[in-house]
């Protein structure tokens, strides 16, 4: 059986799937993110998309620089969507 969602990436769930990738060691780029997401929502639910802070504590308490992650994600989020 095959289930399609739809939904729209919007700022938080991009920056948290970015910030998933790099603490992965995974380069953020399109493909990454959108494979980040989908992992997270199959692993976790749908709700993920919704409640960022459900990707786990450990992207939470995770530093790296705000201002790296929102470059990057002004980068990807016209070709996310």
């Amino acid at each position: 059986m095959k289930i399609t969602l739809s939904f729209t990436v919007d700022k938080d769930l991009l920056e948290i799937a970015i910030k998933s990738c790099i603490y992965e060691g995974i380069k953020p780029n399109v493909k990454n993110v959108k494979l980040a997401i989908q992992s997270t929502i199959r692993q976790k639910g749908l709700d993920a998309v919704s409640f960022p802070e459900l990707w786990g504590d450990d992207l939470a308490d995770y530093d790296y620089p705000q201002y790296k992650i929102e470059e990057i994600a002004s980068n990807l989020h016209g070709r996310i969507n």
